[in-house]
């Protein structure tokens, strides 16, 4: 039996001072660099940040996609 995961190249975004623009500036590249990928199969949900964002141009999860996804990584690879 096999083991089914993911492997990101994930790069972590840190802001350049502690304004609230560059804080909202370094979570938003993460969510469209990193989480978009990992948050549906993990959460069955994209990132907050790209919901607010994208809003109904985001693809839609069926009830069977969520089942299937749902648990459906052994592993993460970064």
């Amino acid at each position: 039996r096999g083991k089914i995961g993911i492997v990101m190249n994930a790069i972590w975004f840190e802001p350049v001072n502690d304004s609230l623009a560059d804080r909202l500036a370094a979570e938003r590249a993460q969510a469209f660099y990193l989480t978009w990928f990992l948050d549906p199969v993990v959460f069955g949900r994209y990132p907050r940040e790209m919901q607010e964002i994208l809003g109904e141009d985001l693809p839609k999860f069926t009830k069977d996609d969520l089942k299937s996804s749902k648990n459906g990584l052994d592993f993460i690879g970064i």
